[in-house]
């Protein structure tokens, strides 16, 4: 039997798709449908990760979300055999009606967002290990020799989020504010963000932060998934970085639930400064370990 992680999109072919979601929306489908793969012992489907977007160009962003070049086909089924698949084999969508079906005549099509990172909660070794195996090593180039031990990411999602949808930079300030004084400005603050340096002007004014773009969007999720500690956005973007990394978190809000195994490295706070557990946490991980 075989498993295809079917990716949002206002229209799906076999090799690309056409106004499909965010690379970090697609994640969750991929990785359940390797979880999946590995459990039920299917054989995987590529996804279908080529999409072609014009929202990107309007808004003038430096990623343009195409996907193209990511991901290598590691022990997945793909080009033309894909393409013969999906034309000709029967598909469902009930999971429980997998193990019933013993014959290679199917295909489980996986889809759908689910329910974020709790779907895979404690699957992070099993996911990571399958991104790993799918990266092509160029789309690291940016970042591989670059140590992020000592690093804070702090992500800001701005681009294609109305004003309701962001959280206030001066959120993110007066956050990393506090940790600067708690730490003596030990640690470098990595700004990664879809906004412009204008936007960005009051965060990039703190001495040590600084810009950081590793090259595509894969690179800045891998790169914030090696950092020692986040404050992230309300973007599943920021989820996966902190998933794939199990990294220590604080959010002003979160939309898509719980994201680390240890539910006691991450947390919402509307104020940094004033919550106990925000203190306490980076008391832990960001001052003691100094």
């Amino acid at each position: 039997m075989f498993i295809y992680p079917k990716l949002p999109a206002v229209k799906t072919f076999s090799f690309f798709r056409v106004g499909g979601n965010g690379l970090a929306n697609c994640m969750f489908i991929a990785a359940r449908a390797a979880v999946k793969s590995k459990k039920y012992n299917l054989k995987f489907i590529e996804p279908t990760w080529l999409n072609i977007s014009l929202g990107t160009y309007i808004r003038g962003q430096k990623d343009k979300r195409h996907y193209i070049g990511l991901f290598n086909n590691y022990r997945n089924l793909s080009g033309l055999r894909k393409a013969a698949l999906l034309l000709t084999k029967k598909k469902f969508y009930d999971e429980n009606k997998i193990e019933k079906t013993e014959d290679n005549s199917s295909i489980y099509i996986e889809e759908g967002l689910g329910n974020y990172f709790q779907d895979i909660i404690d699957d992070y070794s099993d996911v990571a290990d399958y991104f790993n195996n799918i990266i092509k090593k160029e789309v690291l180039q940016v970042i591989e020799n670059k140590d992020f031990s000592q690093s804070i990411a702090v992500h800001i999602r701005l681009g294609d989020y109305s004003e309701a949808l962001r959280i206030p930079i001066s959120w993110y300030r007066d956050a990393i504010n506090y940790i600067n004084e708690c730490t003596d400005n030990k640690y470098e603050i990595l700004i990664f963000s879809d906004g412009s340096l204008t936007e960005l002007e009051e965060i990039l004014k703190i001495p040590n932060a600084k810009f950081f773009f590793g090259g595509n969007a894969l690179a800045d999720i891998i790169s914030i998934s090696k950092c020692k500690f986040l404050l992230g956005s309300d973007s599943t973007f920021s989820g996966w970085g902190a998933y794939l990394g199990q990294v220590p978190c604080i959010f002003s809000r979160k939309h898509y639930g719980r994201i680390l195994s240890n539910q006691n490295n991450e947390l919402i706070t509307d104020d940094v400064s004033k919550n106990i557990k925000a203190q306490t946490l980076i008391k832990k991980i960001l001052v003691d370990k100094i």
